[in-house]
């Protein structure tokens, strides 16, 4: 018959974090920036991660758009992305070809939703420095 480990194993190998290990450490502060996107591209999972099509638009991203122009940021556990174009940094014949490269090179993806004229919140967890 098999058993669990004796409570000597477990004090031998465990390394849990007591409170006094943390208490001197703030917890973040969350910040929340809406965003105005002109076009919202969210990369969502559904339990297995991210389409690896994310990889080769963030190549697209960086070679083809000023840095200023987009924001990219994680919202989930498991590598979820969004990507927002900003209203303004394009013009209207830009955008358009914006949104017509992007769904064409993610026509092969899984798992994406793309919007229009949104409005999303970014939130940032900022972390007092000692």
């Amino acid at each position: 018959m098999n058993s669990c480990k004796s409570p000597k194993s477990i004090q031998e190998t465990s390394a849990m974090t007591t409170p006094s290990d943390v208490q001197d450490d703030a917890p973040p502060t969350i910040r929340h920036d809406t965003l105005q996107c002109h076009f919202l591209v969210d990369f969502y999972s559904v339990g297995t991660g991210i389409d690896h099509s994310f990889n080769h638009f963030q190549e697209y991203l960086w070679q083809e758009h000023s840095r200023t122009s987009y924001s990219l940021f994680s919202w989930g556990m498991e590598g979820e992305t969004k990507v927002c174009f900003h209203k303004g940094a394009y013009s209207p014949t830009e955008i358009d070809t914006v949104i017509q490269t992007t769904k064409e090179l993610l026509q092969d993806g899984n798992n994406i939703r793309y919007e229009e004229n949104v409005e999303t919140v970014m939130r940032t967890f900022e972390f007092e420095k000692h």
